[in-house]
């Protein structure tokens, strides 16, 4: 009887949430299209095609998907404090959803291992890069 867990077990995470993460940003880019189509800002047409790539790669555990994800929380912060002039409420609602993705990605692209300064905060998984 095998018991061995198969070698992909710990991209499940990843893999579901690039599903996600894609599914959102076709969202997001049908709402930019909609929204340069009145004149509005482009931005969350930029923001889907970014997050979109994001999923790709994260999908593939590719090297590149956290600096896609940090360009993306960056960017989004950085339009936000354009648009509201720094109001906190204003950034809240453009900043709020990219940041919970950030994090989700964040969290499932760990990499498990020892942490130096927190001996105690040790996992036995395989990393996920």
């Amino acid at each position: 009887m095998n018991t061995a867990m198969p070698q992909n077990h710990g991209r499940l995470l990843p893999r579901l949430l690039a599903v996600l993460i894609v599914l959102w940003s076709l969202a997001q880019m049908g709402g930019g299209a909609m929204l340069i189509s009145l004149k509005g800002s482009p931005y969350y047409l930029i923001a889907g095609v970014l997050m979109a790539a994001g999923a790709v790669c994260l999908w593939l555990a590719h090297r590149w998907t956290r600096p896609i994800f940090h360009a993306l929380l960056l960017g989004t912060v950085i339009w936000a404090f354009w648009e509201t002039g720094g109001n906190g409420w204003g950034m809240l609602a453009r900043v709020g959803f990219f940041l919970v993705v950030w994090l989700l990605v964040l969290w499932a692209t760990r990499v498990p291992g020892p942490c130096p300064r927190v001996p105690w905060l040790r996992s036995r998984e395989a990393p996920f890069y």
